[in-house]
């Protein structure tokens, strides 16, 4: 069997609004790109030659649309990708200062609708994987049950601590939490 990384994580479309000179913004966005830490993992690893699969929620908005567009075109597996009706997919609208620093507000929706049972419905799927990523902004209730699923049946999970304060060591049984996670990545602020 082909070895393969699943990323079970969000997605979203981003909205990216420059600062003017005279400070102001203008309504319409500079430009939109996809995002979400989970859809960037998962078309990073795609394009550094790895066999991808993603499991995640969007909407049936032309946000989903576009989301599920980028998928196909960087060469994700979009068979576990769930597209609900009357859903909103999740989307930020990046606020870049003239100075350099971002704003970003974010629009959640779809990654609302993870529970731990996308998580049994995919089980075959994760069992096979070579790596599993996810990250800690989706509903805490579903990355430690999928932390707990990979640590009982020996998976390599890799996790992106966002935002980093959610997994603190000494809060709500955290400490032993993350001892199950076979890597952390996590960038310099977190």
């Amino acid at each position: 069997m082909d070895k393969y990384i699943v990323v079970f994580g969000g997605c979203s479309w981003d909205y990216t609004f420059q600062q003017n000179n005279d400070r102001t913004y203008n309504d319409q966005p500079k430009q939109s790109n996809p995002g979400g830490k989970g859809a960037n993992q998962a078309v990073a690893a795609a394009r550094a030659g790895q066999k991808v699969k993603i499991i995640s929620i969007i909407g049936d908005d032309e946000n989903g649309k576009k989301i599920i567009e980028n998928f196909k075109e960087n060469n994700v597996d979009t068979d576990r990708l769930i597209q609900l009706q009357g859903v909103k997919s999740d989307s930020s609208k990046i606020y870049v200062s003239i100075e350099g620093e971002n704003d970003i507000h974010r629009t959640i929706e779809s990654i609302q609708k993870f529970t731990p049972e996308l998580i049994y419905c995919n089980e075959d799927v994760l069992k096979n994987a070579e790596f599993i990523v996810t990250q800690s902004k989706l509903p805490r209730e579903v990355y430690v049950e999928l932390i707990n699923f990979c640590h009982k049946h020996n998976l390599k999970l890799v996790l992106t601590p966002c935002p980093s304060k959610v997994l603190k060591s000494g809060e709500n049984g955290n400490l032993d939490i993350l001892r199950k996670i076979t890597f952390i990545t996590a960038n310099k602020k977190e």
